[in-house]
């Protein structure tokens, strides 16, 4: 299940990517995993803010976490 919510997730940076001039370098990729929640990094090329969306498909991802730089 984690790693098709690391797809997911992944499709939708590369999907936003396009849209705009911020470049995603590194990532997406999870870290600190505990039975309650993770931490999910990214790095883009300049300083920007973020959304993640999440969910078990894409049809039913939770409405999104505004990340501010």
């Amino acid at each position: 299940m984690k790693a098709k919510i690391y797809y997911q997730l992944l499709f939708l940076f590369l999907s936003t990517g396009a849209f705009t001039q911020t470049v995603l370098t590194r990532g997406p990729y999870m870290n600190m995993a505990t039975q309650s929640g993770i931490i999910i990094r990214w790095r883009t090329d300049v300083a920007t803010d973020s959304k993640v969306s999440y969910g078990t498909t894409a049809g039913s991802l939770t409405p999104q976490i505004i990340l501010y730089n």
